[in-house]
């Protein structure tokens, strides 16, 4: 529910926000710093998460390692306003057509090596022997 609610309150909130500094609503030596805070606490989550996944070794050269840490840096200047734009015009846009349409899955097979691993039916037994967990 409140994935659903994030993109309207989110929506709202950049539009309201602005109008309410330019009103003389909000005191703009606290909203200021308040904003800022906000910004620099998103961008330092984006980098404790790009340093966890980083140890893991995804990224082998240097240059995509720091072109990844300055878009992680850059994503709460714009990207993100954009992602909340597009959120809330999906909900909103054209509620008649309720489909995804037709996708085409690619690649899949090739993530394990080659072959795709069968799926279990309802007949297979269960991979763990429930008599080894007492």
């Amino acid at each position: 529910m409140f994935e659903f609610i994030a993109p309207i309150v989110e929506f709202v909130g950049w539009l309201i926000i602005p109008l309410s500094i330019a009103l003389g609503y909000v005191n703009v030596e606290v909203a200021l710093p308040l904003a800022v805070t906000a910004l620099l606490l998103g961008a330092v989550n984006s980098v404790l998460s790009f340093f966890l996944d980083d140890r893991f070794g995804y990224y082998g050269r240097a240059d995509q390692t720091i072109r990844l840490l300055i878009y992680s840096l850059a994503e709460h200047l714009g990207l993100r306003q954009r992602s909340v734009w597009w959120r809330f015009r999906s909900m909103f846009w054209n509620p008649s057509k309720k489909e995804w349409g037709e996708m085409q899955r690619t690649g899949v097979g090739n993530l394990s090596g080659g072959q795709a691993s069968p799926a279990l039916d309802e007949d297979d037994a269960d991979p763990v022997d429930a008599g080894s967990l007492v």
